[in-house]
């Protein structure tokens, strides 16, 4: 393969990173608004332990630990400030993209 076409695939999975994040984000706003309405805590120190090392479980390796932890608590911090931002605005905060189809056709 000549670079250019890698650099296709990169941008292809760039795409697909970016609007699974989005939609990620568009989940935990939800589940932010249903802790609200039930009177909960929308930071969950337990539940991002969870996140974190079922990540790193997950990992192949071709990254390293300390690398997917990272994205990983960066994810899980701006998916948090996504869902307390929504909570703070009632009725107005979507993730960036979650009215695009492809990013609703990925939530179910």
């Amino acid at each position: 393969m000549r670079i250019e076409d890698w650099r296709k695939r990169i941008n292809e999975v760039d795409h697909q990173l970016v609007r699974l994040l989005n939609v990620r984000a568009q989940i935990a706003i939800e589940i932010g608004r249903s802790k609200s309405e039930a009177g909960m805590e929308i930071h969950d120190p337990a539940r991002e332990c969870e996140v974190l090392t079922r990540a790193l479980r997950e990992n192949p390796g071709v990254l390293s630990g300390q690398a997917v932890e990272h994205l990983f608590r960066e994810i899980v911090r701006e998916s948090r400030r996504a869902a307390l931002q929504a909570v703070a605005s009632p009725g107005g905060a979507e993730a960036p993209g979650a009215t695009d189809p492809e990013a609703r056709k990925a939530q179910s």
